[in-house]
Formats: C-alpha cells, sequence, structure tokens
C-alpha cells in the first residue's frame, strides 16, 4: 500500500490508518492502474423497449452525446395512489449518466442482460449498466413485476419467480433488434459475446439463466447460485451485507468449479451498494424516512432490506462502485477476450487494499 486509508466502519474517510485524526480520502482511481474503475471511452445512450407487458431499460455506447443526463422518478414503480401521496416538487429522482434516444454507436457490441433484486426495479443499478455501456457494452434490463419495488409498499410476499424465463426473453428481444433494419439496435449487437448480470436475486437468476448456452459467463452482485456449468463467473459480496452475507456466497462459490471464475468481498458494503438506492431521498435518510415523511409504510418484512447497507455504519456506496466497476468490466474484457486494459493485476488489488476481501480467481 501507498497511502494510509480509513478501515473502521465508523471513519470512512474521516481516520486513517496512519494515527492522524484529519481526512484520508482514498483515491479509487489509482492513477490509471485500475483502469476500469473510471468510466469508459463512449457517451452512453439509453431508450426503453417493451416486453410482453414489461419494460425493458437499455443502455448502449453512444456516437455522441445528448444534451443533458437522463434521469428517472422512483414513483414510476409504485401504485398510482402512493405516487399521488409525493408531491413532483419533492419527487425521488435520480441522474444517470446516460442521454436518452442518442445514436447508437457503429459496431457490433457484447450484450450483457440485467436482473435487478427483490423490491428493486430496472433501473436500480445505473451505476453500473450507465458504466458497462460507456465500456463498449449494450445492457438491456427488464423489470420483473413478481418481485419488483411496488412489493415493499405492500405486506404480500413475491410471486412465482420468472426472472431467468424473463431474462432470456430479453435476449431474445435484443436479438430481433439486431436483425431488425429499422430498429436503431441493427447490427449494433455481438450475439457471440454474451453476459447475464444481476443483483440479490437477480444474480440468481443471472447464474440460472446462464445455463443457457448462448450466454457465455455470468456476475453476480451480492447474489448468485450454484450451477452445475463450466463457465466464466464473478460473485462480489459485501462484508456487511445482512440480507445475501459474504459467507452464503462464499459457500457458492465454493461449490462452483470451472476456469475463469473469480470471487471477492467489499469491505463494509451492506446489499445496497450494489445499487442507486442509498443516494436516492438521501437527504431525508433513505428511502424509510422518505416513504413515511408522506405517510407512507414499508411493511417490517422489507425495512432492513430497504436501507441494508445505506446506514451510517456502512460503507458509502459511491465507495463501492468503483471496485464493483472495475471487477465487472476487468472480467468481461477477458472473458470475451477484447482489447483493453489489463484488469486482475497486484496493482489494481493495491488501489483497492483495504477495500477488497477474500479475493480468489481459479
Amino acid at each position: 500500500m501507498t497511502q494510509c486509508v480509513a478501515v473502521s466502519v465508523t471513519a470512512w474517510g474521516l481516520a486513517s490508518a496512519c494515527g492522524e485524526d484529519e481526512a484520508a480520502p482514498v483515491d479509487l482511481s489509482c492513477g490509471g492502474q485500475a483502469a476500469y474503475a473510471n468510466p469508459g471511452p463512449f457517451p452512453v445512450g439509453v431508450t426503453t423497449l417493451t416486453l410482453n407487458d414489461v419494460s425493458v431499460e437499455v443502455w448502449y455506447p453512444a456516437s455522441e452525446a445528448g444534451e443533458a443526463f437522463d434521469a428517472y422518478d422512483l414513483r414510476d414503480w409504485i401504485a398510482e395512489d402512493l405516487r399521488q401521496m409525493i408531491p413532483d416538487a419533492d419527487a425521488p429522482t435520480f441522474e444517470t449518466r446516460s442521454f436518452r434516444n442518442a445514436p447508437v454507436r457503429a459496431g457490433a457490441h457484447p450484450l450483457v442482460v440485467f436482473s435487478h433484486g427483490l423490491g428493486g426495479f430496472r433501473s436500480q443499478s445505473t451505476f453500473f449498466t450507465t458504466h458497462l455501456a460507456s465500456w463498449g457494452f449494450v445492457v438491456a434490463s427488464p423489470d420483473h413485476p413478481e418481485r419488483g419495488l411496488a412489493l415493499l409498499f405492500t405486506p404480500s410476499t413475491p410471486v412465482f419467480d420468472v426472472a431467468p424465463m424473463t431474462l432470456l426473453q430479453t435476449l431474445e428481444r435484443m436479438r430481433s433488434e439486431n436483425g431488425d433494419e429499422a430498429s436503431p439496435f441493427y447490427e449494433r449487437i455481438d450475439l457471440e459475446k454474451v453476459a447475464a448480470a444481476g443483483h440479490s436475486a437477480g444474480g440468481s437468476a443471472a447464474s440460472v439463466a446462464a445455463m443457457d448456452p448462448i450466454i457465455d459467463t455470468w456476475i453476480g452482485h451480492a447474489g448468485g447460485r450454484t450451477q452445475q456449468i463450466d463457465k466464466p463467473a464473478l460473485i462480489i459480496s459485501g462484508a456487511a451485507d445482512g440480507i445475501v452475507t459474504a459467507a452464503e456466497l462464499r459457500g457458492t462459490f465454493d461449490e462452483m468449479s470451472g476456469a475463469n471464475q473469480r470471487y471477492l468481498s467489499i469491505f463494509g458494503a451492506g446489499h445496497l451498494a450494489f445499487s442507486d438506492i442509498c443516494l436516492i431521498a438521501q437527504e431525508d435518510g433513505g428511502l424509510v424516512p422518505f416513504a413515511r415523511r408522506y405517510g407512507i409504510e414499508i411493511p417490517v418484512l422489507f425495512e432492513s432490506l430497504a436501507v441494508d447497507g445505506c446506514e451510517a455504519d456502512d460503507l458509502p456506496a459511491m465507495r463501492a462502485w468503483p471496485v464493483i466497476n472495475h471487477y465487472s468490466t476487468a472480467h468481461l474484457f477477458e472473458v470475451f477476450d477484447l482489447a483493453g486494459p489489463a484488469g486482475f493485476t497486484d496493482e489494481a488489488a493495491q488501489c483497492f487494499d483495504p477495500l477488497v476481501l477474500d479475493f480468489e480467481a481459479r
């Protein structure tokens, strides 16, 4: 290590490991030693497609930037009666690093299908989906209404999860777009390079979908399931995750077998560090206090899910994102044999030290 960093979960960036009291912020770009922690070379476009009765958000490398970044409104994924309880002036929005309907960059780009977690929504992880797009990937993320955000505001439990099937249907929809001369994605997708990724339950969905021969690799963020398939995979856990624990995911990895499989855990990261959610309504103390401010109650069943990773003692999500982005992007570049900087280097590991725990590659 070349720098002093905070290692106490109660002092992220506020106290250093060198015994000083002043702040010791960590530069996670490390002067390019962890190249994929930084955005890629391309502006990012975003558009919305439909698949049966659900929407699919698609991010992609664009040939030019737009005039203003796109943003989403969390109210779009809750019931209309609850939406009306939150005034437009206080809308819980999140600005993404993408431009709505920007032209798709020329060339055939690898495809990633992404699955959100329980209580999530298709745009929940734009820190990651836009990052992949900036490095040249097309990322298609469908909604999973059977376990979507609306469930956080009801006492019900999820219905039967069909997410793996939805991911494969999304893949077929993108195949259709690639062959449609009227589509902006016409001959813009490389269907020989396909990955599945997801967060929490979405990580499990990605691992199940990866049993299909067309999918070359899968990535699980705070989620994943052991499959008897010899395919490259990456599992990233949060060491402070109380929903899907690091021990569970380490066990999943230990049961896997195959080449080009990796596991790592991020020190201090909770469950929602793998999403945008902790940064939405942050000034209100997070999603639960924000909802209660307008008389909207989140059932006790889902309270911990709505805050895990967003509390004061957790590693701030934005500190985890460069680690997640670097290793996920590096994994895809290696699996697909794409030209780019080396990602799995000692210098990158030292760059993120001490945030990266229990790293193993086979």
